[in-house]
């Protein structure tokens, strides 16, 4: 559960979009008798399994959106993180020394 976890904070879009490709393949394999049928004979006779795998659908593109605009969120917190240690001084160089260096 906590590789799960650790999954889903550093590498949002790989765990949201498996949840979103799991959601959209269950709503193809939902929605493709439903299409045969009306192809067939032109009428939905199970409304209730299209209603289904339409809700499926719109679920796994919001699961991959969210993945996405997470992705961002996370990269932007590691550049963050980055620049703070980059601001650092290094070890061994007292501040008089740095202004000495700066002339």
């Amino acid at each position: 559960m906590t590789i799960l976890r650790l999954f889903r904070f550093e590498r949002p879009v790989f765990f949201f979009g498996g949840i979103g490709c799991l959601l959209g393949s269950l709503s193809i394999i939902f929605a493709l008798p439903l299409a045969l049928t009306y192809a067939k004979t032109g009428l939905v006779p199970r409304l209730p399994t299209a209603v289904l795998s339409t809700g499926l659908m719109i679920l796994a593109f919001v699961s991959l959106s969210c993945g996405i605009i997470l992705d961002t969120v996370v990269r932007g917190r590691i550049e963050v993180r980055r620049l703070a240690y980059l601001a650092q001084r290094p070890p061994g160089i007292d501040a008089s020394e740095e202004i000495i260096n700066q002339r």
